[in-house]
């Protein structure tokens, strides 16, 4: 009997012991703080896609007029007395470039038309005669065979005077192309007439460039010609190395068969600061075939190969590795597992891991992201 108690002693110090090391356990455990949740990156994102792809196709060419006309001198043999434009001036369609020496033609014209006034007075005498003789030939008193002449003298003195008014119109016209006038609106690019000298009808006086407008005239690549269109946007480097925004004005049917290029023209604004002549470099806008493309930022570089974090339904993000193509001005032209409709970071990338959470934001705010990240990669 005196082991009862011993044994109730034991059993009730055990119990407590218990007891005490289970509400130590709880308290240490509510000590322990809960682990932190998985930090999410903040990304602005764009979507894969497929779409033909552009590309720069360069070539090298000359300045030339849009058009371009010879302006000279429609009669010849006269001597040229004035000359009122320079190189390089602007002209107005109908204004006068020169003046040939009329006075000989103003003589000729003189005489015509003094040969007119008489054609028209053996006219009116032979019509007045004609008509004593119809009256006369009514009573008798006039033989019918003098009638018929008086009615021939009148059709042969009107064959007359119309002879002699186109003597005196033709002499007129000769005389106004005497004045050498501007075709059309321009700049006169060249003046090679010399003052006194006698010209030869179609002798040039001046060359002027029709409103001034200068084309770029540029030799591409025939494989390259398919995929370019009047209107596609170009760039034109002149000597001075400025770079031109500038318009495909048109492409050439026609290809060299040895060189296999083709002409394309290149419309230059009115202050590009270039003239005809000049050799200049051209980049033009190309269509191409159909690829994948995702934005130019997209790409990041990870151990020296290219690469673009996808961003996944849970956004999460995966590090794709990818092959670059062609670039284009704000998308390139990438070969690698993914597929049209996919998202990718364009921000935000030098922070983040494969397997990494992100936030995505607008691009507006992405771009502070951005600046931020760069700040602190420098």
């Amino acid at each position: 009997m005196p082991m009862l108690p011993l044994t109730i002693a034991a059993m009730l110090a055990a119990l407590v012991a218990a007891t005490c090391g289970e509400a130590f356990a709880e308290d240490a455990a509510a000590s322990v703080p809960p682990a932190p949740e998985r930090a999410s990156l903040t990304v602005t994102t764009d979507a894969v896609i497929r779409e033909s792809v552009a590309t720069t196709v360069s070539g090298t060419g000359l300045v030339e007029p849009w058009q371009e006309a010879s302006v000279g001198a429609s009669v010849g043999g006269l001597a040229l007395t004035e000359v009122r434009v320079e190189e390089g001036q602007s002209v107005a369609a109908g204004d006068v470039i020169a003046r040939l020496d009329a006075s000989l033609l103003d003589a000729e014209l003189a005489q015509s038309q003094a040969a007119l006034r008489s054609a028209e007075a053996s006219y009116a005498a032979a019509v007045s005669a004609n008509e004593r003789g119809q009256r006369l030939g009514r009573s008798g008193s006039l033989a019918a065979e003098t009638i018929e002449q008086r009615e021939t003298a009148v059709q042969t003195s009107a064959a007359a005077v119309e002879q002699a008014r186109a003597s005196v119109k033709t002499l007129e016209v000769q005389i106004d192309r005497t004045i050498v006038r501007a075709p059309f609106a321009g700049i006169v690019s060249s003046r090679p007439a010399v003052l006194g000298t006698i010209v030869a009808a179609g002798t040039e006086i001046v060359r002027l460039q029709r409103d001034g407008r200068l084309q770029a005239a540029v030799k591409l690549p025939e494989q390259y010609l398919s995929g370019i269109s009047v209107g596609d946007a170009a760039e034109i480097s002149g000597p001075n190395g400025a770079t031109i925004a500038a318009k495909v004005a048109g492409i050439a049917e026609i290809v060299d068969p040895t060189t296999h290029l083709g002409l394309v023209r290149i419309d230059l604004p009115k202050d590009a600061g270039l003239r005809a002549g000049m050799f200049v470099r051209a980049g033009v806008s190309a269509k191409g075939d159909e690829a994948t493309t995702v934005a130019s930022s997209a790409l990041t570089f990870r151990e020296g190969r290219p690469a673009v974090f996808v961003v996944g339904d849970d956004l999460a993000v995966t590090l794709t590795p990818v092959s670059v193509g062609t670039r284009g001005p704000d998308r390139v032209a990438v070969e690698g597992a993914l597929s049209p409709g996919e998202r990718v970071v364009t921000s935000g990338a030098g922070f983040l891991n494969d397997g990494a959470t992100v936030r995505i934001v607008s691009k507006s705010a992405g771009s502070e992201a951005g600046a931020s990240e760069r700040e602190t990669v420098r």
